[in-house]
This record gives structure tokens, sequence and C-alpha cells, in this order.
């Protein structure tokens, strides 16, 4: 009777302890499903213009995308990825490279995507080259360096 006891009870331990395991890889997997946000770029020139077909290509994807007539562009970011140096909160930030011939290029840096959170008011104004002749670039937020920034460019603008 009293092995008896003793196999069930380890039975018992051992069925216990693997579904605490099996929860706590789904509590993982949980955590590191993707999940996206959208947003919305609009790009104009100084006089308020929207910039159609003007390039947007984002550092961290390696995509590139091009504003629509209005010079708008909708984005599904992802909220968490691999990469995420914020591994406490559920957001994801990233830096954009916006340009088109004629104009100054500009680096957007520290754009979030945030889950279920429509972002739909993020705007970026392109400079003409020919009225600011003496400014490579232009840029928003938190830059690291004008240096970073003109590898952005040299790098990634086609």
């Amino acid at each position: 009777m009293k092995n008896k006891f003793i196999l069930l009870l380890c039975l018992l331990i051992f069925i216990i302890s693997t579904t605490l395991s099996i929860n706590e890889n789904a509590i993982l997997m949980t955590n590191t499903t993707l999940s996206t946000s959208k947003v919305r770029i609009s790009v104009f020139d100084e006089q308020n213009q929207p910039i159609d077909m003007a390039t947007i290509y984002i550092v961290e994807t390696h995509e590139y995308y091009s504003t629509a007539k209005l010079g708008q562009l909708e984005l599904s970011l992802e909220t968490t990825s691999k990469n995420n140096i914020f591994k406490k909160e559920n957001w994801q930030e990233y830096t954009l490279l916006i340009y088109k011939n004629g104009y100054i290029p500009h680096v957007l840096y520290g754009l979030k995507a945030i889950p279920k959170i429509n972002r739909t008011g993020i705007v970026v104004t392109l400079k003409d080259t020919s009225h600011n002749t003496n400014i490579p670039f232009t840029q928003s937020y938190d830059f690291p360096s004008d240096d970073y920034s003109t590898n952005i460019i040299n790098n990634h603008k086609k």
C-alpha cells in the first residue's frame, strides 16, 4: 500500500511538473508572437503640397516603399521582434529614410509601432534642393550623429 502511494505521488508530481513546463513554454510563445501596428506617414514639401512617389526605406526591415498620390503611405509594422532592445515594452522603434529626387533626404528616428494603436499624424517635410543647397540632409527626433545619418543615406538611397 505504501509503495502504491509513493508511486502515485511520483506520478502526480511528474504530471504537474510536465504541465507547468508546457504552460511556461506557451506563455513564452505568446509573449514572442508578432503583432502589427498601422502607421500612416504623410510626406509634404515646404509649401505643404503632398509629395507622391517619395521613397520610404525602413532600416530595420530593409524594405522600400513609395508614397501614393496624396503623399501618404500606410505601413503595417511589427510591434515586437527579435531585435527589440526594449525587452520589457510591447512596442518597437524604427528608423526611416525618406527621399525623392529634387529634395533633401530626411532620416526619421524613433518611429514607434505600438500594438492596437493606429498612428496617422506622422508628417515629414522634405526641403527642396534648389533652395537649400548647403544642407546635405535633415533629421527628426533623437538622432545618434550626423555620421550615422550620412551612413544610412549612402548605403540605402537608390
